[in-house]
């Protein structure tokens, strides 16, 4: 329990140091909102998001607070479930941090820049709000909650940053112009956010299920989106293709190419790979090669099917 204890203030501390960055966090920032959508795409294949958030929210407002943040929460558990989470993960994780904060404030309704998005966070007081005893308060309603199933102490500090986020912004709403909070009314918001952090990872947990073994299928996925990515030379909309449709072949998700498109990227592998697949081969054999081969195989499996790709079409 101390370790985990550790972990989680140590995620909160890191993110928060991160945010009030001002030369790490808008770069963070723009990295966050690149990966956003399409990492939000396999997370969204694989769990019921809106199901979890109709379970804590109450109006629309609610819901688009509550998407992003378990949507993110969940990116972040999956990114760290790799043993020895280290660079590009790392800045992937407080890039995401980062969009979700700057998402919320506008979903809130306040008028924010990037200029100005450090003294927005610096004004909610989370810097002088004691994470330590925040935290411990909140795993005590989390043991008690969980019994000891496994969430990643990623997952809940996320899922802490955002609703405090979110509720320190509607106070800072209030005000005609960026005005910090005080210490108590930002205690007594992290007070706050501790009890809907409660009811959030309830939701997350009942929806889920066995979190850790969704993780652990979305974190393949989603480190196979990250290597490819990064390994590639330049990001074009080919790029983001391809790494999204071998992330489902990964997966056996044979139905997400019945379109046009999907049936090119298929008949792609049969002409790349003649010997191996031939011109009878179907989703399910094309998806059983692609497995048989390692993540640090996959950037070299995939260029010759992306020259086939431009040659169909």
């Amino acid at each position: 329990v101390k370790e985990f204890f550790k972990k989680v203030s140590e995620q909160i501390t890191t993110s928060i140091k991160f945010l009030i960055n001002p030369s790490s966090w808008r770069k963070g920032y723009e990295q966050g909102k690149e990966y956003f959508p399409h990492l939000k795409t396999l997370v969204m294949d694989d769990i019921d998001i809106p199901k979890i958030v109709e379970f804590v929210t109450k109006n629309r407002k609610e819901q688009q607070v509550y998407t992003i943040i378990t949507t993110i929460a969940l990116i972040n558990g999956a990114i760290a479930f790799v043993p020895g989470q280290m660079g590009i993960g790392v800045v992937i994780c407080r890039g995401l941090e980062a969009y979700m904060a700057f998402e919320i404030s506008k979903t809130v309704g306040l008028k924010v820049e990037l200029k100005n998005f450090v003294k927005l966070i610096i004004a909610t007081g989370i810097v002088t709000v004691s994470v330590f005893w925040l935290m411990k308060t909140f795993l005590s309603f989390f043991f008690s909650l969980t019994g000891g199933l496994f969430v990643p102490a990623e997952i809940l500090a996320t899922n802490f940053l955002g609703v405090f986020f979110w509720l320190a912004f509607e106070e800072i709403k209030k005000f005609k112009e960026i005005k910090s909070l005080s210490t108590v009314k930002s205690l007594k918001i992290g007070g706050q956010a501790i009890k809907h952090s409660y009811e959030l990872a309830k939701a997350q947990i009942k929806v889920i299920g066995n979190v850790g073994k969704q993780l652990k299928n979305l974190s393949k996925n989603i480190w196979h989106f990250i290597n490819f990515k990064k390994n590639s030379e330049q990001l074009i909309k080919g790029d983001v293709f391809f790494a999204l449709c071998l992330a489902r072949l990964l997966e056996n998700k044979c139905d997400t190419f019945n379109g046009p498109f999907g049936t090119m990227y298929l008949d792609a592998w049969r002409k790349s790979f003649t010997q191996k697949l031939g011109p009878e081969a179907s989703c399910v054999d094309i998806a059983k090669f692609a497995q048989s081969h390692s993540a640090d195989q996959m950037e070299g499996l995939q260029k010759p099917v992306r020259g086939k790709l431009q040659e169909i079409m």
